[in-house]
């Protein structure tokens, strides 16, 4: 039994003036039917055309009760997306009045659904079509609502080569539709906590806590870094004081098979920088550190947390690296199965958030990252442009990002180092050192705040090889993910909402906008040809 194709809804929204009906209408009505005949011919759709059983200038929406009933049997024939075609004059609230009341529409059976919305319109200079579509599209803005543009000739393949481009976009983010709507429906669940809070004075890594709760249903609470640090000083016996003196003995039975299995059994990794080895006992501190987050966590019933590693810790006992890299990670430092923890460094809220939501839709380990390097190169034609973006930071990628996605934990293990972390980290510590094969796609993503709103930024990501040479282009002992992204450098460094990211394996692209959609949040997400697609915070 063949697959139904995906249902796209087509309207027009008019101008109802006699004389734009007496001099117009028929001849737009033409140019709508072969617009439709030539998306028909593509064979991936199965179009919806409120105006294919009426007739005359009905086939058009210019009037304030025809634009109720398009929308009413757009929705009931169960679109996936919207075209609102512009071959010339509009009044824009026609097609305003169709969306809104389609939008509600959808919104009665599903709360968070929202309309996927691409206008095309005529360029010419002999016609208004253009002129019409902007002042449509201006009318979406004022209301939220976020749509595509396409314009230029009808008769130009390169034309529904990009309309069927945002289309299978669309298609995509229908698919998705219900996994999404689940994580959504699920947030309420989240509780987050946060160890310290305010890291390095950066206000990007805020959010408003009590507006998730209003919004959402999540809950979070702060602690101080002693809480975790006085329950990892309980797992030894020490010499003198707790945190800065020898270990004596090994009191819990997970920090001792750590080290032996990990530190013991390989102790090469611990030199891989040289003049910077890592003694055992500052390693045995940070396993315990990891160990005695997650106990909290799973007493607290926490789903994301977030840890001010600077300067309280990372200044006086040692870094968190191995806390916030295997939180986040799918199996422990022995190996063991556990449940994904997603973790920031830098008290980073918006990004420990960005992580949980691509772990939900994943259901795979998802990273904390920094923007260290992003650079647009050009080709000597000046055609062949890519930009580079290099994800490196202070140490604590999830194992699971050491080498390829579908790497055995054995050879993840294998691809792991435990580097002495750099100097400006005073009490020192091991950091979590991988590098991330090429070949992948990956999706970054991060929640910001922009003039008091939350809105998300993402975009595709394909990883390309990274020497062992390459750590000597940056910092020593931290991991390293480079990749291709189709954003231009300044773009990216001018909208992204900070330094920070999260970031997964997979295209997550569709997923992510639909996301924001049902989060009811503003959104500026790239897909892989570079598109952008917006929302307005």
């Amino acid at each position: 039994m063949s697959q139904s194709l995906p249902r796209i809804g087509i309207f027009s929204g008019y101008d109802p003036r006699p004389w734009v009906m007496e001099e117009c209408a028929g001849q737009d009505i033409r140019v709508l039917e072969d617009f439709i005949r030539r998306l028909e011919r593509s064979g991936k759709y199965e179009i919806v055309w409120p105006g294919r059983r009426r007739k005359g200038h009905d086939k058009l929406v210019h009037s304030t009760e025809l634009g109720r009933r398009y929308a009413e049997e757009l929705a009931e024939a169960g679109v996936v997306a919207l075209v609102n075609v512009h071959p010339t004059w509009t009044f824009p609230q026609t097609s305003q009045r169709v969306v809104t009341d389609y939008a509600n529409r959808i919104k009665a059976k599903d709360p968070t659904a929202r309309p996927r919305l691409v206008l095309a319109s005529i360029q010419d200079t002999t016609v208004p079509g253009m002129v019409s579509g902007m002042a449509t599209g201006g009318a979406y803005n004022q209301n939220g609502i976020a749509f595509q543009h396409v314009y230029g000739d009808f008769d130009d393949p390169a034309l529904f080569g990009e309309l069927e481009s945002i289309l299978d976009q669309f298609v995509e983010r229908a698919r998705a539709a219900a996994k999404v709507r689940a994580v959504v429906e699920k947030l309420h669940d989240l509780h987050a906590l946060e160890f310290g809070s305010f890291s390095l004075q950066m206000p990007t890594t805020r959010i408003d806590q009590e507006d998730l709760n209003r919004r959402y249903g999540i809950t979070s609470e702060s602690l101080d870094q002693q809480v975790f640090l006085d329950r990892a000083f309980a797992m030894f016996d020490w010499e003198g004081e707790p945190g800065k003196s020898p270990i004596r003995r090994m009191r819990n039975a997970e920090v001792r098979k750590a080290v032996e299995q990990v530190y013991d059994r390989n102790p090469g990794k611990f030199r891989a920088i040289a003049s910077r080895e890592v003694p055992r006992d500052k390693y045995a501190l940070q396993v315990a550190m990891y160990f005695a987050v997650l106990e909290i966590a799973d007493e607290k019933g926490a789903g994301a947390v977030t840890i001010k590693c600077q300067d309280e810790c990372s200044g006086v006992y040692a870094t968190c690296c191995q806390a916030t890299s295997f939180l986040g990670n799918d199996v422990d430092m022995n190996g063991k199965r556990k449940r994904m923890i997603p973790t920031s460094c830098e008290t980073d809220l918006p990004t420990m958030y960005s992580q949980y939501l691509l772990k939900e839709l994943a259901q795979e380990p998802s990273g904390f990252g920094d923007f260290r390097y992003v650079k647009t190169f050009s080709g000597e034609d000046m055609q062949d442009e890519k930009t580079i973006l290099a994800i490196v930071n202070c140490g604590q990628h999830p194992q699971f990002f050491a080498g390829r996605k579908n790497d055995s934990l054995k050879k993840k293990q294998a691809q792991t180092e435990y580097p002495g972390q750099e100097h400006f980290y005073a009490a020192g510590g091991a950091a979590v050192r991988m590098r991330t094969a090429g070949g992948q796609r990956m999706t970054v993503a991060r929640l910001g705040v922009e003039n008091g709103r939350l809105y998300l930024v993402a975009c595709p990501l394909d990883t390309i090889d990274v020497p062992l040479e390459r750590h000597k282009a940056y910092n020593q002992a931290w991991p390293i993910i480079e990749g291709t992204i189709p954003v231009p450098d300044r773009v990216m460094g001018r909208k992204w909402p900070s330094n920070h990211l999260g970031f997964v394996y997979g295209d997550w692209i569709p997923h992510l906008i639909e996301l924001a959609e049902r989060m009811d949040i503003g959104y500026t997400i790239w897909d892989e040809h570079g598109r952008e697609y917006h929302r307005p915070s």
